[in-house]
């Protein structure tokens, strides 16, 4: 029953973990759906680990061997390989914005270029929007980006100027 029972959790502890890695490092864009059903399926990989946890728990006290935490370990290492990306969205979501540029096409909406030298782009609007992420640097006023997720039809300039509040892009 034991390893019935274990054999279980892992299958599921896998499965909500795949999910999770597949809607956290997809190279397509994150839409609100796909950020949703990653944070379920995230909750439920926390919340077996746990569970896992509690029962490896029992089995450790009656064996003291460590090989007992087998399913707690795949799970919190799960739990590590997506947090990571998620901290560092986090991170550029929240850094403080250094200017905002508009209306680069009729594809692109906005980019935030943000102190930590990594910028946002958001395309679309509302609950369709398009998020991607990226890197750029700033040289007196020149940007130039660096590192992208875009993957549109449409390239991203490489470099632009800025003068007063217009950004004149290099393509």
């Amino acid at each position: 029953m034991k390893k019935v029972i274990r054999s279980v959790i892992l299958i599921v502890v896998v499965f909500f973990g795949v999910i999770s890695i597949k809607t956290t490092y997809d190279q397509h864009p994150i839409r609100f759906l796909d950020d949703w059903m990653g944070s379920i399926a995230f909750y439920f990989l926390i919340a077996l680990g746990i569970i896992a946890f509690l029962i490896e728990q029992h089995y450790y006290f009656t064996s003291k061997k460590l090989k007992e935490f087998g399913v707690t370990a795949v799970a919190a290492f799960f739990c590590i390989l997506i947090s990571l990306p998620l901290i560092r969205r986090e991170v550029t979501d929240n850094a403080t914005l250094l200017f905002e540029v508009s209306g680069h096409s009729n594809t692109i909406r906005r980019f935030e270029f943000k102190n930590n030298e990594r910028f946002r782009l958001i395309e679309g609007q509302g609950m369709s929007s398009v998020l991607y992420y990226g890197t750029f640097s700033k040289k007196g006023d020149t940007i130039k980006i660096l590192e992208s997720n875009y993957d549109n039809t449409t390239k991203l300039p490489g470099s632009g100027i800025i003068r007063h509040d217009t950004m004149f892009w290099n393509n």
